[in-house]
């Protein structure tokens, strides 16, 4: 529960920070579909707002969705997305505003992105791309966030700060997210991890190797009792990857002048013969011959070349 004034907001938010677009003192709960809003919202152009102001995800296809939920909000679903509206059975569909370009870094790599993004699947992407989760409505601005928190756990952020749980970091496929959780199941029926011999046990289970210490370190700074979601901000730390992924797609990104996603194969060529160690002519013909494309190189077939 937060105090009055403010929203349940993994990012620490003052309630006087965030934000909507809706008129007349109303929040944003989706984005409208052909008019279309979920029950007690009203559409105003794009936007479904409400007096309540609970977010609801939306598909538009149902290659988008990421596993079914049980009720509104970000509950039981990954950061970036909340459940749907749908009648009959709700799914966790994004939030994060996908369709404007500014918010988009580049494809996914294996349905991966770097921390601060999470893999989206619209019409437009069907293999994915990673949008920013400082594009979800109503997070306050990222100069005003104070830390990561605990979602749920006021006391996780500081006085006249609440916990923003739509957004955070994130950088797990949803494949991987399914195989973690199938895990954390088995070896946690009742959904809630007891001990340090229980956490180091699904930690090692899931190939990670925790020392006895590090393990204990985890269960104490993480408020109880722990559930999948903070098992799975451990399993992040423990994953430790993404900042080489992102630098890549920066510069990829830094370079598409046209934002065509892709890279002259003589401009990468050029780029290949000057910088780092320097490559021979021979090196340099095979790697183009395996990524380029009609002497264009998608930015997807690099990174992933890159990745190997």
């Amino acid at each position: 529960m937060c105090p009055t004034g403010y929203e349940p907001t993994q990012v620490c938010c003052s309630a006087a920070a965030a934000a909507d677009s809706c008129p007349d003192g109303l929040k944003y709960v989706a984005k409208s579909l052909g008019g279309s809003c979920p029950p007690a919202a009203k559409a105003y152009g794009s936007l479904c707002c409400s007096e309540q102001g609970v977010l609801y995800g939306v598909c538009e296809t149902p290659g988008m969705r990421m596993g079914m939920c049980m009720s509104a909000g970000s509950a039981g679903c990954p950061l970036g997305y909340a459940c749907s509206a749908d009648i009959g059975a709700s799914y966790c569909c994004p939030v994060v505003n996908y369709s404007d370009p500014q918010n988009v870094l580049g494809p996914t790599v294996g349905g991966l992105c770097p921390s601060g993004y999470i893999a989206v699947y619209p019409p437009s992407a069907p293999n994915g791309e990673c949008v920013s989760l400082q594009s979800v409505p109503g997070i306050c601005p990222q100069q005003q966030q104070v830390g990561a928190c605990t979602p749920f756990n006021s006391p996780s952020c500081p006085s006249g700060f609440s916990c923003f749980s739509y957004a955070g970091t994130e950088f797990f496929s949803r494949e991987q997210i399914d195989e973690i959780r199938e895990c954390f199941n088995v070896y946690s029926q009742d959904g809630i991890i007891h001990s340090v011999p229980q956490l180091r046990c699904i930690l090692r289970s899931l190939g990670y190797s925790p020392t006895a210490v590090k393990t204990a370190e985890y269960f104490k700074k993480n408020e109880q009792p722990m559930n999948f979601a903070a098992f799975l901000e451990i399993a992040k730390e423990e994953h430790n990857s993404g900042d080489e992924l992102t630098e890549i797609i920066k510069a990829l990104k830094g370079l598409d002048r046209n934002g065509t996603r892709s890279i002259p194969a003589k401009e990468l060529r050029s780029i290949l013969a000057s910088i780092g160690e320097r490559m021979s002519h021979q090196e340099i013909d095979n790697v183009l011959k395996q990524v380029a494309v009609g002497g264009m190189v998608p930015h997807q077939k690099l990174i992933e070349y890159i990745s190997k």
